[in-house]
């Protein structure tokens, strides 16, 4: 079984795109279904999915901010169980380098 594993920089980049896409597909789905009601119904789905995808994008970032934190305090961020996950899948974060890079 394959584990699916993310980078933050990756997840942040997708998310934006798929939040885009979703508004894309909401103002196609507007124009084109005849009934009110499906508008409606279509647009909170849309809008629904658009928030997940932020506020995933958003956990995201806290999660590297504190990966980033433990760093720079000298904690083995691993060691304190920071699990980053978007939407159940864990994302790796990739930690900086503590050496001088001269």
């Amino acid at each position: 079984m394959a584990i699916l594993a993310l980078s933050v920089e990756s997840v942040e980049t997708g998310s934006i795109v798929a939040v885009v896409v979703v508004v894309l597909v909401a103002l196609l789905a507007l124009k084109l279904l005849a009934s009110m009601v499906m508008k409606v119904i279509s647009l909170v789905i849309f809008a629904a999915l658009g928030i997940g995808i932020w506020s995933q994008r958003a956990n995201m970032v806290d999660c590297a901010d504190q990966v980033q934190a433990a760093v720079n305090a000298g904690i083995d961020p691993t060691a304190i169980r920071i699990q980053c996950e978007f939407f159940g899948y864990d994302v790796d974060v990739a930690l900086p380098s503590t050496g001088s890079s001269n």
